[in-house]
C-alpha cells in the first residue's frame, strides 16, 4: 500500500479503490455502512527514523516536501452496536489485580 502521493488526483483514485474494496468486505459480512468520512489531505512528509548513537531512541524530522495522503473512515452498523454495548472498565479492580500479580511473582522469587 502506498503511503503518500504526488498529486491529489492520484490520492483520490487510490482512496476510491480502497473504499470500494472496504465496501465489498462490509457487504460480504452483511453489515451496512452508516457513514463514510474518508478523505484525502495534503501534509508535509517526515524523514525515515534514524537511530540516535549509543541509544535505543530514534529521531525523525519533518521536511518541507508536501505530499497527498488518504484517510479511510467508514462507520458500519456493527461498529455502532459495539460502541453502544461498550462497558467501561473498573480501573480500581484492574489495578488491584495487577498489583496482586506483581506481589505474587515477587513472593515466588524470594
Amino acid at each position: 500500500m502506498k503511503r503518500y502521493f504526488n498529486t491529489k488526483e492520484g490520492a483520490e483514485r487510490h482512496l476510491e479503490v480502497r473504499r470500494q474494496a472496504a465496501y465489498k468486505r462490509i457487504v460480504k459480512k452483511g453489515w451496512k455502512v452508516v457513514k463514510d468520512g474518508s478523505y484525502v489531505y495534503e501534509d508535509f512528509i517526515w524523514t525515515k527514523p534514524k537511530k540516535l548513537s549509543n541509544s535505543e531512541l530514534y529521531s525523525s524530522t519533518q521536511t518541507d516536501k508536501l505530499k497527498w495522503f488518504t484517510f479511510l473512515a467508514i462507520t458500519t452498523d456493527e461498529l455502532v452496536k459495539d460502541l453502544m454495548n461498550f462497558k467501561p472498565i473498573d480501573a480500581e479492580a484492574e489495578l488491584t489485580a495487577l498489583l496482586k500479580t506483581i506481589n505474587d511473582k515477587e513472593t515466588k522469587n524470594i
